[in-house]
């Protein structure tokens, strides 16, 4: 199944695999509301048999997209929190899935080293695009007008590709690890990537070249996702913290931890207000940005030390 690119082992000596590994588990907990800046369950997801690597919104914010290393994409309707489909086809983990701009199509990538295309309505599979490299797929990003796609790997390289024609628009070089995640900002003009390198960097889209480097991160810094308004910035690492940060001016404007074990995922919801965020942990937990106003260092003092 997976070949075991980037393995390591934490203080406890687990094997910690690739990136946003949650652990072995079958249970996708939601959450939402906050109390005194504190998650409060809504509901729960069962249906992934091992570990969950990935996330992403509809853009109508109505359905959840899931994908693990059981090998299966699953589409979650979240006003029943009852599980649509089951999409199967890939050989390997799901290391990166997006939803295309109008919501029709559903892109995988993973460890076979393939990007995989299904109708959302169906279920369908619609094409399977290998990727020329010997490295997997660590994340996938759809430009907002839906004609690029900018794929990253775990040798650290990042290609923007024609989607209509498949041939290469640019490459980008810069990490010196595992591009754990990427996405393009709502204006298409930056693409934004976080990587085992601990940073998270901005990038020119025409050009290629690096327009700003953000640092604060203490590890890997395993998934990054942008508000729809293109303003603020998400980034989350292997310590457990969730980093905010102001686009246009670069620096950090909060910073919290929420979860017992790595933060791996995140995703932002189109009211912008709305921060999704996976962990090792095995629990799913939607935020409320908006309660963070301001610089502001926050933990939840609910971590394993």
């Amino acid at each position: 199944m997976y070949s075991g690119e980037g393995r390591k082992r934490d203080h406890r000596g687990a094997w910690l695999w690739g990136m946003n590994v949650v652990g072995i588990q079958n249970l996708l907990a939601t959450w939402a509301g906050a109390r005194s800046r504190r998650a409060m369950p809504r509901s729960v997801l069962k249906g992934h048999t091992d570990v969950i690597r990935c996330l992403a919104f509809a853009p109508d914010g109505q359905r959840l997209a899931s994908g693990g290393a059981d090998g299966s994409v699953r589409l979650w309707y979240l006003a029943t929190g009852r599980p649509e489909a089951i999409l199967q086809g890939h050989t390997g983990w799901i290391l990166a899935i997006a939803f295309s701009p109008d919501g029709r199509t559903l892109a995988s990538g993973g460890s076979d080293r393939t990007v995989r295309l299904w109708d959302v309505g169906t279920g369908r599979e619609l094409a399977t695009v290998p990727r020329r490299h010997p490295a997997s797929i660590f994340s996938f990003a759809y430009s907002p007008d839906g004609t690029t796609a900018a794929t990253g790997s775990f040798d650290g390289a990042i290609e923007l590709r024609d989607l209509a024609t498949g041939q290469r628009r640019v490459s980008v070089e810069g990490h010196s690890k595992a591009v754990a995640s990427l996405i393009f900002a709502p204006d298409g003009r930056l693409l934004v990537s976080g990587s085992y390198d601990g940073s998270v960097r901005l990038w020119d889209i025409a050009t290629g070249r690096l327009q700003a480097s953000l640092k604060g991160h203490n590890g890997w810094v395993l998934a990054a996702t942008i508000t729809p308004d293109g303003r603020t910035l998400a980034s989350a690492d292997e310590d457990g913290a969730i980093k905010l940060w102001d686009v246009a001016a670069g620096h950090e404007r909060a910073s919290f931890a929420g979860h017992d074990d790595y933060i791996t995922a995140l995703a932002f919801a189109p009211d912008g207000r709305t921060l999704a965020s996976g962990s090792r942990d095995r629990a799913i937990k939607l935020w409320d940005i908006s309660l963070l106003n301001g610089p502001l260092t926050h933990n939840q003092g609910d971590r394993d030390e």
